[in-house]
């Protein structure tokens, strides 16, 4: 906990260049220094993570490409035992958003067991082709059954006009509808 008393926060960065090393998101329980939990897979460069709130979690699980992918229920959710995050990767060489789930095992007894991370792509969660080709994607968030996210997946009207848009997606169904009006683009500060 934060001195002011706080218990969420952000961790923000910004560089002007592609460092030599992949980027990857970490999480770590703010009393000790040492104990870094790894979020995501390793693989690429991965940023902008936010946790998924657990009733948005527990209905992505429950969503049927996702749910063959593995057997977690509700109650891994419940104890803390399976996390999930949202973030953006760099795979495939497109900045795309992608879903990890870490699975931390039985977190009541004191056998020690390897946290176990598996990334999914929108497309792998959801199932559909709305998350194909080149496009850019960032700014995650969950409300309702909804995620809602910017991308460039629409092309852009005529040159040197932005094509950013907001989108939203439905956990259940996979349906995924532009928020943002025709002819105009989101201002994000």
């Amino acid at each position: 906990m934060a001195a002011d008393g706080n218990t969420r926060g952000s961790i923000a960065f910004f560089t002007t260049y592609r460092p030599p090393l992949p980027l990857d998101i970490f999480s770590c329980p703010i009393p000790t220094k040492g104990d870094e939990l790894p979020m995501t897979d390793g693989q690429s460069y991965n940023y902008n993570g936010h946790f998924i709130p657990p009733t948005a979690l527990k209905t992505i699980l429950k969503s049927l490409n996702l749910a063959s992918k593995g057997t977690f229920i509700d109650s891994d959710v419940d104890s803390g035992q399976l996390l999930g995050i949202v973030f953006v990767s760099e795979r495939d060489n497109l900045e795309t958003l992608h879903i990890a789930l870490l699975f931390r095992g039985n977190t009541t007894t004191p056998v020690v067991v390897e946290p176990k991370v598996q990334v999914f792509s929108l497309a792998q969660v959801f199932g559909i082709t709305e998350f194909h080709g080149v496009r850019m994607e960032d700014s995650g968030c969950f409300s309702s059954d909804y995620i809602f996210y910017v991308t460039t997946k629409d092309p852009a009207p005529s040159r040197r006009q932005p094509w950013t848009a907001v989108y939203k997606t439905h956990f259940i169904t996979g349906n995924t509808e532009r928020l943002t009006p025709p002819g105009s683009f989101p201002h994000l500060d």
